[in-house]
């Protein structure tokens, strides 16, 4: 009984390597799941269009995973961040501190963008590459080659518009990253000296002016323009008493000639909190407050439009206060 059963087993083994080399379909089919690593232990075939979904994704993944720097960051990585950042989305919406949410939305969405940009060419080399490898071993056809092709464009095109979706909800709040229109003084202040070339007011040599000096009322206080953290609080023989907020979507303002601090490095701070009173510390001819604004930490930015927002905010504060009154 034993023998007769090997025999038969091994006629069963002889039949299906006959029928694949005459290029029976079914065989075919069963190879070409096998090759494409998805489905080969099931006993039921799933469908064409699901071993191509399957075959690009696993593809997806392993290009993740080959992205340098990548840390274990895969597919499965990639839509938990997606999840992550619809989730803060949301939360921000119905948040009374949207305007710091709004840019870790916009942070974690460029994050995804700056990813997949890493990812794709060498995703789409790999599918090309696999794709014409099945097709030279005749296990698939030019239908099929289509589709998988079709599957890879999908899916990029999937996590690009969602990532562009998020991205564009919060985009107009990357640069206008203090959304109160909070001011960098309080009271009433006024710009005693511009962003740009100038002739230095003690040396008399000209000089390139990195921020702009403003000068303020008795009792002024100086706050933060934007929520962030406080990236440090330093003492400098030119700008005396300085305190560096770095904000969510990557910008730094500076506040310098302080004359004493309310903050402490790593603190995080809101939009309009007192970081401390201005002053005349360091290189300076009078008591007034140097405010900077960096985009990027090499290359400042002229202050002039975030303080133009401020003022308008705070007149149309002012006036929705006294129509109320």
């Amino acid at each position: 009984m034993v023998p007769r059963l090997a025999m038969v087993r091994w006629w069963m083994v002889l039949l299906v390597v006959l029928r694949a080399a005459a290029g029976c379909p079914q065989a075919a089919g069963l190879d070409r799941i096998a090759l494409l690593g998805v489905g080969a232990e099931t006993t039921s075939r799933p469908a064409a269009s699901d071993v191509d979904a399957r075959f690009v994704r696993r593809l997806f993944h392993q290009s993740l995973l080959e992205t340098p720097g990548s840390n274990g960051f895969g597919l499965p990585e990639l839509e938990s961040l997606l999840e992550r950042t619809v989730a803060v989305r949301a939360k921000a919406a119905a948040s009374a501190d949207k305007e710091y949410l709004f840019e870790k939305v916009y942070l974690a969405a460029d994050h995804l963008t700056r990813r997949l940009n890493l990812v794709r060419d060498r995703f789409r080399h790999k599918v090309a590459v696999r794709t014409q490898e099945l097709l030279d071993k005749r296990l698939i056809g030019a239908d099929q080659a289509a589709s998988i092709h079709g599957e890879a464009n999908a899916l990029l095109a999937r996590f690009y518009g969602e990532a562009e979706t998020i991205a564009s909800a919060a985009l107009r709040h990357r640069s206008a990253f203090c959304l109160s229109g909070s001011a960098p003084l309080d009271g009433t202040f006024r710009v005693t000296c511009d962003f740009g070339p100038r002739i230095h007011p003690i040396s008399g040599r000209p000089s390139n002016h990195t921020g702009v000096d403003l000068g303020f009322s008795p009792g002024a206080r100086v706050r933060s323009t934007g929520p962030g953290s406080v990236e440090s609080t330093e003492t400098d023989s030119i700008y005396g008493n300085v305190v560096v907020v770095l904000h969510p979507n990557g910008y730094r303002t500076r506040y310098c000639h302080l004359d004493s601090r309310a903050v402490k490095t790593g603190q995080r701070v809101k939009a309009g909190q007192v970081l401390g009173v201005p002053g005349n510390t360091g290189y300076s001819k009078g008591a007034h407050l140097h405010f900077e604004v960096h985009p990027t930490p090499d290359a400042p930015a002229d202050p002039a439009p975030w303080l133009e927002r401020a003022r308008k905010v705070k007149s149309a504060a002012a006036l929705l206060v006294a129509t109320a009154h």
